[in-house]
């Protein structure tokens, strides 16, 4: 068993367990296990436990199971969860991981926070993502402007995009129109590049997004008294929880 899952030919690390040689971790009756994200080693893994179960008589519970994919590419993305759909549109499926329907359910704030630089790709949904100084058209502008256009719901921005200049067909509403009439005051770039906009360098840094979507008060004066180095955690937790005037247990 720890020859099929400690480096053998069936067996690959992730990225950043490869120099410790980590492929698990247990706690309590806690059991994470870590290999590269790909369909093969993750049967590999499979096939260990099921092996596991058959010497010793444990079964994991799938139903108190999670899988968590990190560090995989965009492309891998787009062909095994998305399957070429708009992360937009896509439904939560009934079967898969917790994290990935986690992500699925917080699009809502993605699109306040996301929006996409128009390049010479391929990647962008002409209705669905947020490249237009409008938003996003299918929001801002409905069904109608996606009819008018001879388009699809599913369209990318390429559709309308020829050597490197706008090709829209003639207009058939005001929509349309509106829709033309600004994207001359878009910029090309070399690529098709998402922009986290609440980041001032244009991606992803945590602090940045938390403080974004933080309900923000005023600081507590009384802050300090509470929180302070080499504070008793469990201290500090309770007079916390006094300063809020919230219920504690006594024991």
């Amino acid at each position: 068993m720890a020859d099929r899952t400690g480096g053998g030919s069936g067996f690959k690390f992730h990225p950043k367990c490869l120099k410790q040689k980590l492929t698990h971790l247990c706690f309590a009756d806690d059991l994470l296990i870590f290999c590269e994200a790909s369909l093969r080693f993750i049967n590999t893994m499979q096939d260990a436990l099921l092996e596991f179960e058959e010497l010793s008589g444990l079964k994991a519970n799938p139903s108190k199971s999670s899988f968590f994919c990190y560090g995989i590419s965009p492309m891998q993305v787009k062909e095994n969860l998305l399957k070429r759909r708009s992360f937009w549109s896509v439904s939560i499926p009934q079967n898969c991981s917790w994290s990935w329907r986690k992500i699925l359910k917080l699009r809502d704030i993605a699109k306040r926070i996301l929006k996409f630089e128009v390049g010479n790709e391929e990647n962008i949904f002409l209705r669905l993502d947020s490249w237009h100084p409008s938003g996003i058209l299918f929001e801002v502008f409905g069904h109608r402007a996606v009819y008018d256009a001879y388009s699809s719901v599913g369209a990318k921005l390429s559709s309308v995009i020829l050597d490197g200049d706008w090709f829209w067909r003639p207009n058939r509403s005001e929509a349309l129109v509106e829709i033309q009439a600004r994207v001359h005051e878009i910029s090309f770039g070399p690529h098709d590049k998402p922009l986290w906009i609440v980041s001032r360098k244009g991606t992803y840094v945590s602090s940045e997004t938390w403080d974004f979507l933080r309900e923000k008060k005023d600081e507590a004066v009384w802050w300090k008294l509470v929180w302070f180095p080499h504070a008793i955690p469990k201290h500090a937790f309770i007079l916390w929880l006094a300063m809020q005037d919230r219920p504690f247990l006594s024991k």
